[in-house]
């Protein structure tokens, strides 16, 4: 019975979880890498459309232009929509892409009280 168990030859506990442990390593930072990559492209055009909406609420806060107004900019539908009732100013930012305009991208919205 002695000698079966010091002839079994194999891997140990020990050596299987090292060499998870380094397989792991290297796969997991491997795969987050790729997913990355991967997001990172997909989310191109609706970091875009954000970066133009915040634009343009800091447009209107900032010149105190409270009209309403579409434009155009980088294939993009920017719309401002303002309502006003008293002091207090609500101000929509809605952006979409000129392929499909009634797909909203973003909409943003804030509201203030403006004593001008």
């Amino acid at each position: 019975m002695k000698n079966f168990i010091r002839n079994c030859e194999g891997y140990t506990l020990i050596e299987t979880l090292v060499a998870m442990a380094l397989f792991l390593g290297v796969l997991i930072p491997l795969a987050v890498s790729i997913g990355n990559l991967m997001i990172e492209h997909s989310s191109d055009p609706v970091n875009r459309a954000f970066h133009l909406a915040v634009t343009e609420m800091n447009l209107v806060m900032k010149e105190s232009d409270f009209s309403e107004k579409d434009s155009q900019q980088e294939g993009y539908l920017i719309q401002r929509k303002v309502a006003r009732t008293g002091n207090l100013v609500e101000i929509e930012v809605v952006v979409s892409s000129l392929q499909n305009p009634e797909k909203k991208m973003i909409h943003l919205s804030k509201s203030f009280l403006s004593y001008q």
